[in-house]
């Protein structure tokens, strides 16, 4: 009988041991262990690499969506299988979540690289709504001031947000806010004390030049040597120099409340030479407590600041035009550790963000060298952005006088606001810079040749700044109300010249006010600019519709003793004295059927020019995977009077059928027609001899046409292609992937195709191809030339055949 009972308890103890191995869980089981199923070793393999390279398993019967896997092999490793769900790796959805908003935040006329950079960044790194302020909110795109302030109220009411639903459910939040907050914030910090997070990003891609840019370099030029050659010869930029940026970004978290970041970056724009041609960083605390002062962020090194309308200052290299502060238009409050590519009015120093009690504080020091365009005196007539970067040694080998860090700036500033009631405050900002030379325009003559054809919109040159002394400051007072679904914000700012400081209206002045009414499935803005032709302040990018300097004698880089000079104008960011007003609206009147519409009415101050432009957009679903959208856009200047030679017209229709498909695949075909219309100059439009044909630079209509193809498909989780094919003849303005593209060539076609690659749970791999075909629009004649030598009357142009890559690595730990 012990014998008996002895082989019992073995036998027990063999079937709780085999128990215990089985059922194994798919979606953490080695291979080895997958291996030991009563399987074909190549299903078991099979079945682990669907896991590692395709997705999770969410139940046992996702087994039969592995290759070889029968309806026989289900039924054996039911009982020997279970899936337990998994966690997703939050940084994982984090780096997701910026990468699907990237075409939405770019899918606006007048877009760049450099600005949705930085929201990508802030996307990766959300608030935690449950402590988040009310300004933490409104930095967020899509959220309204009416949105964040709900947010605040119903966090307080219910103590904290535990997820979706709760969101989903704040009084007084809108539809359209709910739909992108609850991708843009977390509730809860998963963070622990002594952890180490970072991100590294590598992207190399072909070295090239936009439009307007690429004419300015290759625009021919009367060396001292006695022959003509253009930038582009001069700096060699036929050889290729990728553009190449390095980015770390590290978090360190010392307990619950203090955190420690730090950044770093070198970037080589397109045709340098050097990889470390430009270098940032930074380093601070957030979250630091000095008895009853919070001190929110402290930084060293490179940051970012912006309040108000940001008419005072918003420093960064980037020109958006119509930038609201609303919707996909928003403007930072704040301070950021800066990682951007802006270098021209990167600042440099220190700079704190702190509150007490009611009271919030921004504080900043900045320290640095700015690039300058010289009068033959020694004073500066302007900031200029030089695109590539140009040693000084070779600009004076050219005749130019130096222009890189010729300027030296020691500025400090801040914005102190009262906070009345959540989303109500008023605040007074300003900023002072000192220089190692003082500003004159001096009537525009060290970059002005051929006076004769300046006009009045000429005047925007003419009064920029001219320093009573070597420093430049400006004053302004801001503030905000939010009342139910309202909100009222203003800005005014002058420019101190030689008025006095406390004086209003005294000095160059701009004023931009707006007024948002929201409602849960309608909103509207209404929005006022004035600038005077003085306010020239280099760090305001408040809102316009264009540059400072568009429509002036620096737009044409053939009138100007160098085209170099032409990027004062090309490279502008800061807006053109504008007059006018400024509506919008969102109306979602069924879920099928959203109609968006823009309208806005100005005045160029430095000329008396009117301008309008309105946009209407309608969107109609009228089958869940089929979205319907129609864009027209009409806009013009001087239409009232057509014989003046300024005077135009545009006019341009969109349509796109967009099919969204399972696994968020999409296929959208979108057709473009339009074209501008200027008035009719007889001196052009009559022939060149008389043979009946007439030159294509007498058409007073240059039509601009366009079919595009695009196509997505996310052939799992991780892997996803996409592929695009344009026709288009004209100027066309559209997104490819993560670059915002302008061409403007007659009979041609693009082609592109991008993977995206997520390699690991944290690495991500892109890798993108575009290839371009088309004939440049040189508006020449050449059927003079042509006959004189028994040649064809309408001789082709040279094929332009451009290829462009683009490599990006992310990595996030």
């Amino acid at each position: 009988m012990k014998k008996v009972l002895v082989l019992v308890i073995i036998a027990l103890a063999a079937t709780m041991l085999r128990a215990a191995e089985f059922p194994i869980d798919l979606n953490s089981a080695t291979l080895e262990e997958i291996m030991q199923l009563p399987i074909p070793p190549e299903h078991a393999k099979a079945i682990y690499e669907y896991r590692e390279y395709r997705s999770y398993f969410k139940s046992v019967y996702d087994l039969m969506k592995v290759p070889g896997i029968d309806a026989e092999e289900l039924e054996i490793l039911k009982p020997l299988v279970r899936i337990e769900p998994v966690e997703a790796d939050y940084l994982a959805q984090r780096m997701q979540v910026a990468q699907r908003n990237v075409r939405m935040w770019g899918a606006s006329e007048g877009s760049n690289e450099g600005l949705i950079d930085l929201w990508i960044d802030i996307a990766k790194d959300p608030p935690n709504i449950n402590t988040a302020s009310v300004y933490d909110l409104m930095n967020l795109q899509n959220v309204s001031p009416v949105d964040a302030v709900a947010i605040v109220k119903h966090r307080k009411a219910i103590g904290s947000y535990r997820g979706r639903r709760d969101l989903r459910y704040t009084p007084g939040l809108s539809g359209w806010g709910y739909m992108n907050a609850r991708s843009l914030v977390r509730y809860k910090d998963r963070e622990q004390k002594g952890e180490l997070h970072g991100r590294y990003q590598l992207r190399a891609r072909s070295a090239f030049y936009d439009g307007d840019l690429d004419e300015l370099l290759r625009e021919d030029v009367f060396s001292a040597s006695g022959v003509y050659d253009s930038w582009y010869e001069r700096l060699n930029l036929d050889k290729t120099r990728p553009e190449v940026t390095q980015k770390l970004y590290l978090k360190y978290y010392l307990n619950d409340s203090l955190t420690v970041r730090g950044g770093l970056l070198s970037w080589r724009g397109a045709g340098e030479q050097r990889f470390d041609e430009h270098l940032k960083g930074f380093v601070g605390l957030e979250g630091l407590r000095l008895g009853p002062v919070r001190v929110e962020k402290i930084y060293v090194g490179d940051y970012l600041v912006g309040f108000g309308q940001g008419l005072v200052m918003e420093n960064s290299d980037y020109f958006k035009p119509r930038k609201t502060g609303y919707s996909w238009d928003k403007r930072y409050y704040g301070i950021l550790g800066d990682i951007s590519r802006s270098d021209e009015y990167r600042l440099r120093g220190i700079a704190l963000q702190a509150e007490w009690k009611k009271w919030k504080l921004l504080g900043f020091y900045s320290d640095d060298k700015k690039d300058a365009v010289l009068n033959e005196d020694g004073s500066v007539l302007s900031y200029i952005l030089l695109t590539p970067t140009i040693d000084n040694k070779v600009l004076t080998r050219y005749g130019l006088p130096p222009m890189k860090d010729a300027l030296d700036e020691r500025l400090f500033g801040g914005n102190l606001r009262y906070i009345i009631t959540p989303g109500t405050h008023i605040g007074i900002s300003g900023y002072e810079s000192h220089y190692n030379r003082y500003f004159n325009p001096r009537g525009g003559e060290t970059v002005i040749e051929r006076f004769d054809h300046v006009s009045e919109a000429d005047n925007e040159i003419f009064a920029s700044y001219r320093s009573p002394g070597k420093f430049r400051r400006v004053l302004g007072v801001e503030f905000q109300s939010v009342f139910k679904n309202y909100c009222l914000q203003a800005e005014y700012a002058e420019l101190d010249e030689d008025g006095s400081t406390l004086k209003l209206g005294d000095d160059p002045k701009a004023l931009v006010a707006s007024l948002w009414a929201q409602y849960n499935n309608l909103n509207f803005l209404c929005l006022y600019r004035d600038y005077d032709l003085g306010f020239d302040n280099p760090y305001c990018r408040g809102y316009s519709n264009y540059e400072r300097f568009k429509g002036t004698i620096l737009e044409d880089q053939y009138y100007l003793t160098d085209p170099l000079y032409g990027l004062i104008f090309d490279n502008s960011v800061t807006p053109q004295a504008e007059r006018g007003i400024y509506f919008s609206s969102r109306y979602r009147i069924t879920q099928s059927i959203i109609p968006r519409f823009e309208y806005d009415r100005w005045t160029r101050v430095a000329d008396g020019a009117t301008y309008y432009r309105f946009v209407g957009n309608l969107e109609v679903r009228l089958l869940y995977p089929l979205r319907f959208k129609v864009r027209q856009q009409f806009q013009g200047r001087n239409r009232g009077d057509r014989l003046t030679p300024t005077s135009y017209g545009l006019n341009e229709t969109r349509l796109e059928l967009e099919m969204r498909l399972s696994r968020y695949d999409m296929v959208e075909f979108t057709y473009l027609r339009g074209g501008t219309e200027w008035p009719p100059r007889p001196r052009l439009v009559g022939d060149v001899d008389p043979d009946g044909d007439h030159p294509a630079s007498g058409q007073a209509f240059q039509p601009s046409e366009a079919l595009l193809l695009h196509a997505i498909h996310n052939f799992t989780d991780r892997l996803s292609l996409s592929i695009g094919a344009l026709a288009y003849n004209g100027f066309i303005w559209f997104f490819e992937e993560n670059d915002f593209v302008a061409v403007d060539n007659r009979n041609s076609t693009r082609y592109w195709i991008s993977v995206q690659d997520r390699i690991s749970e944290r690495f991500w791999l892109e890798l993108k191809a575009t290839y371009d075909r088309g004939l440049p629009i040189t508006n020449t004649d050449v059927r003079r030339y042509n006959q004189q030598y028994g040649l064809n009357i309408d001789a082709p142009n040279i094929i332009n055949r451009e290829r462009y890559f683009r490599i990006q690595i992310d990595y996030m730990w």
